[in-house]
């Protein structure tokens, strides 16, 4: 995302776009950290993004230190993928966003019982 001029130079808003700020980005996020999705086809297969896309949003995500590629030996060629500290840091602000969803979007299918629920886990989990 390329800002207009300097003047956003430490904006944080301005970094969140850039390091997470595009609908890939935050559907695997929401799936690394809610539904324990690990493996590209879990990706790939919940949200029917194609694999070339794919592969580059979970390169940026790894290369902005928010999730993290195990290779296992025995199946080099069947990585997995988890959330680092830096990445597990943006849970809180993912559980803000359901809620902001579900009060604004009528089509928002969460419970305020499932918010919480998600805070109490978290919470526990942190």
């Amino acid at each position: 995302m390329k800002m207009p001029d300097d003047s956003w130079c430490g904006c944080p808003i301005r970094f969140s776009a850039a390091e997470i700020g595009d609908r890939w980005k935050l559907l695997i996020l929401r799936d690394l950290a809610f539904k324990k999705a690990s493996r590209f086809r879990d990706f790939a297969r919940e949200e029917g993004i194609s694999t070339n896309i794919l592969t580059r949003k979970l390169g940026e995500l790894a290369k902005a230190g928010i999730i993290e590629i195990e290779i296992d030996d025995g199946r080099p060629n069947r990585p997995s993928y988890r959330l680092t500290a830096k990445g597990r840091g943006l849970i809180p602000a993912l559980i803000e966003l359901i809620e902001w969803a579900a009060k604004w979007d009528a089509a928002t299918e969460v419970t305020p019982q499932a918010i919480a629920h998600l805070r109490k886990t978290w919470a526990r989990l942190s």
